[in-house]
């Protein structure tokens, strides 16, 4: 319980810092995580906390990309046990990051189809 309450007045601290020193702290938490544990699970989804924290967005997940399937290894949001995690990656945004090696930012996809289409239920990636 006092871990909740140090995490609690953490984030409170952290609000009324400027951007700048919020998003270095941030960063210094998530240079000092480390797989060491063997809990892979638990450190993929505190890093997708971290980058959703840092990045200021709602949702972020860890995925694993291979032979034209994408898997979502870790999410800053739960995600229930019936919720799929493998998706074909042929004619995704997703596939076009990998296309170009880079990341990419599409405010709506819906309006935007060249660059593939967003993951179901979604308008932006």
């Amino acid at each position: 319980m006092q871990q909740a309450s140090m995490s609690k007045a953490n984030d409170e601290e952290m609000l009324l810092q400027q951007p700048w020193q919020r998003e270095r702290q941030i960063i210094a938490r998530l240079s000092s995580l480390n797989y060491r544990t063997g809990e892979i699970g638990s450190y993929l989804h505190n890093i997708a906390c971290g980058v959703s924290e840092l990045i200021a967005v709602d949702w972020t997940v860890v995925t694993f990309c291979q032979e034209g399937f994408e898997t979502v290894l870790a999410s800053s949001l739960e995600m229930s046990e019936d919720t799929p995690r493998v998706y074909a990656l042929h004619g995704r945004l997703i596939a076009t990051v990998l296309q170009i090696g880079r990341t990419l930012a599409v405010e709506d996809a819906v309006a935007n189809p060249e660059y593939g289409k967003p993951a179901p239920g979604y308008r932006a990636y």
